[in-house]
């Protein structure tokens, strides 16, 4: 825990926290506000946290939400704060009186702390406002290379003979600062599924095949940069798949979210989510079980352990890691549900993540939801999950890993949020 305060305590006396707004404006232009109460309930202290709230507000009351959302703190004695903010996945309906959006804002609370905003809005003549932070985009589409102070995410299609599908899924995650090391996956996307493949075809299909998907939407911002896919692969039009990725300022995590579901019957011999795979970087791995145990080994030695106890599909978190250079990667599962259209359970013959080896010393994690063995998968199943992945450094001792077991903790208990009008 140490080492993980340091690490913070460094990046942000380096100038990287947001420039926040100064509150200057005349708020007397602004007609309409909604008051927003964040309220920390956990014991938990948290930085940099991002709030996302849904709205849906009156078109006679705002026009344009990305020019005139302002958003301020209140401070003890009633003066406002300028806080960065910024508006997301705007939707205006034919026939709907409403325009529903989407805003994020970073914050920062003590353990059991409550904290105050106010949403301000109705004020057509605002300019768009402009905030800075460490987050980066380059690129057009979805194949974007993706930055922010903890890591680089790739997710273009690449040149020469190392081009591949553009997919938009991430091909390679390089951790910055002093770590500055690359995970790759030398002959295809380090992110690799969801992938399956279908008893009337021996070859394994992957997200990552899917070159250029026809529907897309790409939002770029200071705090979140999202890339969103839905659609099928061509090769398999049964399996509807949706894929949201979410990247974030300041946060060593990027949150992935996918859903498949099967628009006809299909009989499947091999359906898995959840996959990461590397190159020979990693020897070891820990995972946390759902029971609260926590396991760490050796790729050499996993087997004495998983043989009897494979990794849950629902565990906590799992990392790999290299302990001399002191770096890991790792997934903290937020959701995973196989619940199918009519409230029953998609068929499965795993159900279990499985951690593998790979061509060339490759290593791999995933969680296995059909695994050599042809199964009927009826028409309305559906597989979803969604996970937040982490690069990290370990820490010393029995905290070797307080950094994950941290972010886990304030990923799976949110901060509580109260709109009032």
């Amino acid at each position: 825990m140490k080492m993980l305060f340091i690490f913070l305590m460094t990046y942000l006396l380096l100038g990287f926290a947001f420039q926040s707004s100064k509150s200057q404006e005349n708020w007397e232009f602004w007609k309409s506000y909604k008051t927003i109460i964040v309220d920390e309930t956990d014991g938990l202290d948290r930085q940099d946290e991002p709030v996302e709230i849904s709205l849906s507000i009156y078109k006679g009351e705002i026009t344009n939400p990305e020019q005139e959302i302002r958003l301020v703190e209140i401070l003890e004695k009633g003066d406002y704060k300028g806080i960065p903010s910024q508006v997301f996945e705007v939707q205006r309906h034919l026939g709907d009186q409403h325009i529903q959006f989407k805003i994020i804002f970073l914050t920062n609370v003590s353990p059991y702390e409550t904290k105050t905003y106010k949403l301000f809005y109705n004020n057509p003549a605002a300019q768009r406002p402009s905030y800075s932070s460490d987050l980066i985009v380059n690129g057009e589409g979805f194949g974007l290379i993706i930055e922010n102070h903890f890591y680089k995410a790739d997710l273009t299609a690449g040149e020469g003979p190392k081009k591949s599908s553009d997919s938009g899924q991430i091909k390679e995650i390089t951790i910055l600062g002093d770590v500055n090391q690359k995970l790759a996956r030398f002959d295809r996307r380090m992110h690799w599924s969801p992938n399956f493949i279908r008893a009337d075809n021996d070859t394994n299909k992957s997200i990552a095949h899917w070159d250029r998907p026809e529907n897309y939407l790409v939002e770029k911002g200071p705090i979140i940069c999202l890339t969103k896919r839905w659609g099928s692969l061509k090769d398999i039009p049964e399996i509807f798949i949706t894929a949201t990725y979410k990247f974030y300022a300041h946060q060593p995590y990027f949150t992935f979210y996918s859903r498949m579901e099967m628009k006809q019957d299909i009989h499947l011999s091999r359906l898995r989510n959840d996959e990461m795979t590397s190159d020979t970087l990693f020897t070891h791995l820990a995972f946390k079980r759902a029971d609260g145990s926590m396991v760490n080994t050796t790729f050499q030695n996993r087997d004495e352990i998983l043989g009897k106890h494979p990794v849950e599909s629902d565990t906590p978190w799992l990392c790999f890691y290299e302990p001399n250079n002191g770096f890991a990667f790792g997934s903290i599962r937020l959701f995973y549900n196989n619940t199918n259209i009519w409230g029953e359970t998609s068929p499965t013959t795993g159900d279990y993540t499985k951690i593998s080896n790979g061509d060339r010393g490759g290593k791999y994690w995933n969680r296995i939801l059909i695994l050599d063995k042809i199964t009927l998968v009826p028409q309305g199943s559906v597989y979803a999950e969604k996970n937040a992945y982490i690069v990290f450094k370990l820490g010393e001792g029995e905290n070797r890993f307080a950094a994950i077991e941290q972010y886990a903790q304030r990923l799976n208990r949110p901060l509580k949020v109260k709109v009032i009008d």
